[in-house]
């Protein structure tokens, strides 16, 4: 196996995010295709169900941001959740944008059922690490997502900065 310095090792890190990130939506959309829902359609209701675990409300803003999409692409999820039965959405106000997303009891009841499939997905895939690899990882995990989190919040200004470093 190839000695990798530090830069490369900075590389292969960053880019391997963006790879592994790629074939795990791949593969959930596979996962998933038996339950006939999407990736970003279980993404979205696992923001929305943060709300039934009282972490918090989160509105179309907030989802938009989360995932990286638009408004239209939240409404386009939503309403596809909708036809399952498995999302609800308040008709009033006449926004949607100022509309709150609520699972049904269907979506409820097949998510909390799901969350078993989930832990034996997640299972399968870090399988091939130790315990204390395990441990290691969420606490670089962890460090990371607060960092890519405090980034991603300020991002207009670390992309000014980004900028002027090309420059």
């Amino acid at each position: 196996m190839k000695k990798f310095n530090f830069e490369e090792r900075i590389k292969f890190i960053f880019e391997s995010l963006f790879i592994m990130s790629n074939r795990l939506q791949v593969m959930t959309d596979k996962y998933f295709q038996i339950d006939r829902v999407t990736f970003k359609e279980w993404l979205l209701t696992m923001y929305i169900n943060q709300k039934v675990e009282g972490l918090y409300e989160p509105d179309i803003n907030d989802l938009a941001c989360q995932m990286n999409l638009n408004h239209l692409e939240i409404k386009d999820i939503a309403e596809k959740l909708v036809e399952k039965n498995f999302l609800q959405i308040e008709n009033a106000p006449a926004c949607f944008e100022q509309r709150k997303f609520s699972l049904t009891e269907q979506g409820y009841d097949f998510w909390f059922y799901r969350k078993y499939k989930e832990n034996a997905l997640a299972a399968y895939v870090l399988g091939i690490l130790s315990g204390r690899e395990i441990n290691l990882l969420f606490k670089m995990f962890c460090k990371l997502y607060k960092h890519i989190h405090m980034l991603f919040n300020d991002r207009e200004e670390i992309f000014k900065g980004l900028t002027n470093l090309v420059k």
